[in-house]
């Protein structure tokens, strides 16, 4: 791959929700209304009528009563109700709040309600749940149940973009003392992961002070000793491989994105400068290849389907890339075509590599059954890759015209 690099670089030089839940206090009018006929008088009684606020799936539980409610959304949350699980749990903790329930249900109602993706519902329970936990314990070491709804309420606030929030709610979990390896190294873990999405979020935005993107380095920062704590947990059976793969998987994104940054640009210097530049990309290029590798040995199917489609978008991008690259300046319109297909020939090596790299990648996910996004993506990739190189192939010899 470095020769293929260094080759395209010569010729370059060379060329020069949601619905919140409310409590069912309206009440409508319960009178009679009376009227006259040619015969008399009759008087027609009206039954009473209950207007009830509320969504209509909370409105079918008014009836039932703490057991029966937690009864339904236990089954409706086994067979995967989420609405139905979350109306019923909601309606305990509403209607219930002195119930010995009440724990459980709170647990389960926040839960239905992450699981149906409304993340905003399922915050404000995991924040209700936390504050009736911190009322139960003076402990400053924060137990199974406090760890499980933080790592929730980080996570809703994730999916709901605010990543800074997030960052902190974790940076204060891992401060906290008491708190097992495991988990102290799986909130370092969640905490950088925020911070490179916030620094990511930024760079596809168009920004470009590096004041701004430092979040990268206290990202790999906390990665790295949450590898430390990794090891140290795995060394008690208690480290969890998923997380380790997934703080490989971190640590090669970092990389990714410090070899995105640097661009292409045969004619803006030098033949040492543009060598240079292509030698820093190629390091970055291994470096986050190196860390995906170690998330695939990790061994969790997942991780290393997304790790493995992120090392053959590197070769993809890279190519793609060079063959941006603006032209050297002076040439001229045939020297142009003449460059242009030789940097094809040189750059093809990439094609073909990133190919090989999707292919196995999804045999590997076919191995292990993986579900994730990043196996539609690398079919995707794939069949690109073949149109890529079909497109690409080297032109045949010439009819003979004598």
């Amino acid at each position: 791959m470095r020769e293929a690099l260094l080759g395209a670089a010569l010729l370059c030089a060379a060329c020069a929700n949601s619905s919140h839940q409310q409590k069912d206090d309206a009440r409508g009018p319960a009178g009679a209304s009376a009227g006259s006929g040619a015969i008399g008088h009759a008087r027609i009684d009206m039954p009473e009528t209950l207007v009830v606020a509320g969504p209509p799936e909370e409105r079918a539980f008014l009836d039932l009563d703490e057991t029966q409610l937690f009864d339904c959304g236990v089954r409706a949350f086994d067979a995967g109700d989420w609405s139905r699980s979350a109306a019923c749990f909601g309606r305990l903790v509403d209607a219930f709040p002195a119930s010995d329930h009440l724990g459980a249900a709170l647990f389960n109602c926040a839960l239905s309600l992450e699981r149906a993706h409304r993340y905003a519902d399922a915050l404000g329970r995991w924040e209700a749940d936390l504050e009736r936990l911190s009322k139960l314990s003076n402990s400053q070491i924060p137990s199974n149940d406090q760890l499980d709804a933080t790592f929730h309420a980080a996570f809703c606030e994730h999916e709901l973009g605010k990543l800074e929030e997030a960052a902190q709610r974790l940076k204060a979990l891992a401060a906290r003392t008491g708190v097992p390896d495991s988990r102290h190294g799986e909130a370092l873990v969640q905490e950088a992961v925020c911070l490179v999405e916030k620094v990511e979020a930024a760079r596809r935005s168009g920004e470009r002070d590096a004041s701004k993107l430092e979040g990268r380095g206290e990202g790999e920062h906390l990665l790295r000793e949450a590898i430390d704590l990794y090891t140290k947990a795995g060394q008690d059976g208690e480290a969890d491989p998923a997380l380790l793969a997934q703080a490989e998987f971190w640590i090669g994104e970092i990389y990714r994105s410090y070899f995105d940054e640097i661009r292409l640009d045969p004619g803006s210097g030098d033949e040492k400068s543009l060598l240079d530049t292509l030698e820093s990309k190629a390091q970055f290029l291994l470096s986050a290849q190196g860390h995906y590798l170690r998330a695939i040995r990790r061994g969790d199917g997942e991780w290393a389907t997304a790790s493995g489609y992120r090392i053959g978008e590197l070769y993809e991008s890279l190519h793609q890339q060079m063959i941006d690259a603006p032209l050297p300046p002076g040439l001229t319109a045939e020297q142009t075509d003449v460059y242009r297909e030789e940097l094809k020939k040189r750059v093809r090596v990439l094609l073909d590599k990133a190919m090989k790299i999707y292919a196995q990648t999804l045999q590997t996910a076919q191995r292990v059954n993986a579900q994730s996004d990043y196996v539609k993506k690398t079919n995707e990739a794939l069949e690109r890759m073949r149109a890529l190189l079909v497109e690409q192939a080297p032109a045949g010899p010439k009819a003979r015209t004598n």
